[in-house]
C-alpha cells in the first residue's frame, strides 16, 4: 500500500482527491492537512510515501520542498508555481531520488493520478 497525506484537503479538490485515494485498491489515505498543521511533523509520524498538494499558490512551493525534505513524493495539483519554483523542486527531488509531480491543471493530473494507481 502506498500511504499518502492530502494538503489542503478541506477544499474542493483536495475532497475529490481524498474520496479517491480511498477508493483506490493500492493507496492508503494516512493523513489530510490544512492551514495552521505541521505538514513535515505529520508526513514524519505517518510514514507517508506520496504527498498530495491543494492549497494556495502563495504556499504551494514552501509545501513542496517540505514536502521532499520530509521525504515524501510530492504531487501538486496547485497552480500559480513559477519556474524557477519548479526548477528548485526537481533539483531537491533529484537530490534525495524522489520522483514527484507538478500538474497544475488537475484535470490531466487527475486522469494520471487515477492511471498510475
Amino acid at each position: 500500500m502506498i500511504r499518502v497525506l492530502v494538503n489542503g484537503a478541506a477544499g474542493r479538490m483536495g475532497q475529490l482527491a481524498c474520496t479517491a485515494i480511498g477508493n483506490a485498491g493500492d493507496l492508503e489515505l494516512v493523513a489530510r492537512c490544512g492551514r495552521g498543521d505541521d505538514l513535515v511533523a505529520r508526513i514524519r509520524s505517518e510514514r507517508v510515501d506520496v504527498a498530495v498538494d491543494f492549497t494556495l499558490p502563495e504556499v504551494a512551493g514552501s509545501n513542496a520542498l517540505a514536502m521532499v525534505a520530509a521525504g515524501a513524493r510530492p504531487i501538486i495539483g496547485t497552480s500559480g508555481l513559477m519556474p524557477a519554483q519548479r526548477e528548485e523542486l526537481a533539483r531537491r527531488c533529484a537530490a534525495s531520488r524522489l520522483g514527484g509531480v507538478v500538474a497544475p491543471n488537475f484535470a490531466i493530473g487527475a486522469l494520471l493520478l487515477m492511471h498510475f494507481s
